[in-house]
């Protein structure tokens, strides 16, 4: 059984689970050491004070071209950082408008951000597959998400009652920065949606070959 990681910041195998797939996430323009593994790459909402909106169609969409990355981000927006968030949202447009123009999918980090995300979305209404990572929000958030066909993917920590809303056609599962094995993870999700761990696995390993068909023969 394979296990998907769809986002970690980790570029070392867990040996506890060999057998897993993952992309990994690089900060534009900080990391640029590529991993040996499938990777996105963005402009983190963090970072976007130091990035100009100008910037992504130029040196990010030239590193993501040249080294094949399979999905742009993590990018997006968060309420909580000391970024202006009109900085913020001029950044995150941009990475989502070469996401489109790529054809990739976008990866997104949203701190009290779900409804701008989800208007933002309906603005756009854009071809290329959004998913927000890590996700902790309410249900009720989820389902504006889910709506407006965005796919959510969830870690280490999630709402208790988010498998009330999100089925896991709609899910992916990460790792992000967590110290827990990804087959733990596996297991804590599983558990809460009521789930055999492989047979989340699988599920997940389904949406993933479709979101990510692109790049199924590098990530495999």
């Amino acid at each position: 059984m394979i296990y998907t990681d769809v986002h970690t910041h980790s570029g070392v195998p867990r040996p506890e689970c060999a057998n897993e797939r993952r992309i990994v996430s690089l900060r534009f323009p900080a990391e640029a050491s590529l991993p040996a593994t499938p990777f996105s790459v963005g402009v983190h909402p963090w970072d976007a004070g130091s990035v100009p909106p100008e910037e992504i169609p130029g040196g990010l969409a030239r590193f993501a071209v040249e080294n094949r990355a399979v999905a742009i981000g993590e990018c997006g927006l968060d309420r909580l950082c000391g970024v202006p968030f009109s900085r913020q949202l001029a950044v995150f447009e941009a990475q989502a408008g070469l996401a489109e123009t790529l054809s990739l999918p976008l990866i997104i980090h949203a701190v009290r951000a779900a409804s701008d995300v989800a208007l933002l979305h309906r603005r756009i209404n854009p071809s290329s597959v959004w998913i927000v990572h890590g996700f902790r929000g309410k249900p009720h958030q989820a389902e504006e998400l889910l709506s407006e066909g965005i796919y959510l993917s969830v870690g280490q920590h999630f709402n208790p009652r988010l498998p009330e809303v999100l089925p896991c056609s709609c899910m992916l599962v990460e790792s992000d920065t967590s110290p827990v094995p990804l087959v733990g993870i596996y297991d804590a999700v599983a558990r809460a949606w009521g789930m055999e761990r492989d047979g989340l696995a699988g599920c997940v390993e389904g949406v993933f070959n479709t979101v990510f068909a692109h790049a199924r023969s590098d990530a495999g």
